[in-house]
């Protein structure tokens, strides 16, 4: 029985690294709003078509990411649930997400919020499993978006 078990460890690590891993690519941003901003947390949805070349499902757990807008720290942002992109192919991902601000921020956001376009960065350690291994990737990427409009209410 512990030989079976260690023959299935040995070919799955082997299996596993001769395999090639390709980084999903965002294909379409279908949506990015904000839709409640209370208690210095802003709930956002992210809707987006992501290519997964690999020929295996990957899982992108909930994790926790630093956030900056024009170079300024303004909190933390929590992907709240965990998303599935199946193997070579396109998945539509709708992903809820928690920023939570920095004391002051409010008022900054609200700025921001104003605005066309923004800087962003995101960094961090993103969690992400394939089969039964996980992983933590890090993350430092920095992006010019266009500022989502406030779709809910603010109860700030």
């Amino acid at each position: 029985m512990i030989k079976s078990v260690q023959y299935i460890l040995i070919a799955s690590f082997l299996f596993l690294t001769s395999c090639t891993f390709y980084s999903p690519d965002l294909q379409q941003v279908n949506r990015f709003d904000v839709e409640e901003i209370k208690d210095g947390k802003v709930k956002l949805i992210f809707d987006a078509d992501v290519l997964n070349e690999n020929a295996f499902s990957l899982k992108i757990k909930k994790s926790i990411l630093s956030v900056y807008v024009e170079d300024e720290f303004i909190g933390y942002l929590n992907l709240d649930k965990k998303i599935k992109l199946k193997r070579k192919r396109v998945t539509h991902v709708s992903a809820p997400m928690t920023l939570t601000l920095t004391k002051g921020m409010l008022l900054k956001l609200m700025k921001i919020l104003g605005k066309e376009e923004a800087n962003i960065r995101l960094k961090g350690d993103l969690k992400g499993g394939i089969f039964f291994l996980s992983k933590k990737i890090s993350v430092d990427e920095r992006k010019k978006i266009k500022v989502p409009k406030l779709k809910g209410g603010f109860n700030g």
